[in-house]
């Protein structure tokens, strides 16, 4: 499974402590729609809980890890409140599903060039084809 997670930090201080509000957005069968999703978040700002925490776009760093976006935006209306957002980053993660039930915790990454574009399934939650799970 492809985990989107986004983690906000409201002012500048707390980037440079690394000290994030972490949420999980999303989960996803196939790293391109867990792709896409993250680079929503990215770019679009990412509505959550009512809020929009919008950061500079022209000051977004992008790296791809494994095939799995990742990204770091700056320049927000970082106030210290707890609605602010001074930074932003938004990941993709790779979690594998032991189908056994036994989850030893380990990680195993994969490019995703052999994964199935997860079309002509039906539809799911989110009223799409694409067996993602939206979060909250």
């Amino acid at each position: 499974m492809y985990i989107v997670t986004d983690t906000r930090y409201p002012t500048s201080q707390d980037f440079d402590l690394n000290k994030g509000v972490f949420r999980i957005d999303s989960v996803h069968s196939t790293v391109k729609h867990a792709n896409a999703r993250a680079k929503k978040l990215m770019y679009d700002g990412g509505e959550i809980d009512g809020g929009q925490f919008k950061h500079d776009i022209d000051k977004v760093i992008e790296q791809m890890d494994h095939g799995m976006f990742a990204g770091i935006g700056i320049g927000g209306q970082g106030d210290g409140s707890e609605k602010g957002c001074y930074a932003r980053k938004c990941q993709v993660e790779y979690k594998m599903i032991d189908e056994d039930g036994e989850d030893d915790g380990s990680y195993e990454y994969s490019t995703g060039e052999d994964e199935r574009d997860g079309s002509g399934h039906g539809g799911d939650k989110d009223g799409d084809h694409d067996g993602d799970v939206q979060m909250g």
